[in-house]
């Protein structure tokens, strides 16, 4: 608009100025630098405006850490939320975000040159058919966050069969991963030491049996066995992505609650013991550092193939006696 009403005030300047050859020249003169501003303007503005990046800072600098969001695919069947690269500090990170159509599955496929484990392909379990929302959890004990480009390629199955691919890209400076692997060393470091006195009694339940130097069960309950160790904050949102840390076979798990909000979870879990299948209650007191398993129904004839199946119909089924150990960990955590 500036550029348009230069140029008519260029023709009035012409035609009052004559053959004023000077005047002339100081019209034009002026008339294209205005017109340079102007583009160099709208240029910003539109590059602004056309950006994917969420967060930019100087993507060739290593020691700088940067977030950038690209749309890999033309549809698109998610978008991702706004993400942090600070919040990396403590080796957790979350891409969360909002599905725009009917996704029936999410996988995401990790890579990191720089990274003793540069690649992972990971489909998300905690995301169902349908879902409006999903959450991928990048950690540095998952092996899936570590110094560098962090390159994380999410796929979303539409309900038709299509799919849409948006890559995020996250920058970890080496000094965060310096933090990152400290903060680590620091956690394992740190007392595992078990005093069954500080454990709660019940004509219910019994008393604490100590087994080893860093389990227990209790006199009442059969087939329980608690684990003092390290673990991390965990919700039935991020269950996902600790199991696929912690097992090493394959598993399902369902019914997942908080034993205490913020201070535990209870799940059911099936797993694969060779030709057998376990399925017992699983209770993760990460406030005091407990992992337990309550065993449930052992059995043979489920395989890979219908260990999924199992699972739903396990989940289906009452189990009476899981009414006191779920009472004896909310004690534990409440003690």
């Amino acid at each position: 608009m500036k550029y348009i009403l230069s140029l008519f005030t260029l023709i009035i300047v012409l035609a009052s100025c004559g053959q004023n050859q000077d005047k002339v020249d100081q019209a034009k003169q002026e008339l294209l630098q205005q017109g340079q501003a102007d583009q160099t303007q709208q240029t910003v503005e539109n590059t602004s405006g056309e950006s994917d990046i969420s967060e930019q800072g100087d993507n060739t600098n290593q020691n700088d850490s940067y977030v950038e969001v690209r749309d890999v695919s033309d549809i698109q069947y998610i978008s991702v939320n706004t993400i942090n690269s600070q919040e990396s500090i403590d080796g957790e990170l979350q891409i969360t975000g909002k599905t725009l159509d009917d996704v029936t599955t999410i996988s995401v496929r990790f890579s990191n040159e720089e990274s003793d484990y540069p690649v992972d392909n990971y489909t998300l379990q905690t995301f169902k058919s349908g879902d409006s929302t999903f959450l991928y959890n990048a950690s540095s004990k998952s092996k899936v966050l570590d110094y560098g480009e962090n390159v994380y390629l999410i796929t979303a199955t539409s309900s038709t069969g299509e799919k849409s691919q948006t890559e995020v890209t996250i920058n970890i400076p080496k000094t965060l991963t310096e933090n990152i692997k400290q903060s680590e060393s620091q956690l394992a470091g740190s007392s595992q030491e078990l005093v069954v006195g500080d454990l709660p009694t019940s004509s219910r339940y019994g008393e604490p049996i100590k087994v080893g130097e860093s389990s227990f069960t209790y006199s009442q309950i059969k087939s329980l066995e608690v684990k003092k160790e390290v673990l991390p904050t965990v919700s039935c949102e991020t269950l996902g992505d600790f199991l696929k840390e912690k097992m090493n076979t394959w598993y399902y798990w369902n019914t997942c609650r908080d034993i205490v909000e913020d201070e535990g979870i209870r799940f059911n879990l099936i797993r694969l013991d060779g030709d057998a299948y376990i399925y017992e209650r699983t209770y993760i007191d990460f406030k005091n550092g407990y992992y337990g398993t309550y065993e449930l129904e052992t059995g043979e004839g489920v395989s890979t193939e219908t260990i999924q199946e199992k699972n739903k119909e396990l989940g289906e089924k009452e189990f009476p006696n899981t009414q006191i150990v779920d009472t004896l960990m909310r004690d534990i955590l409440q003690s």
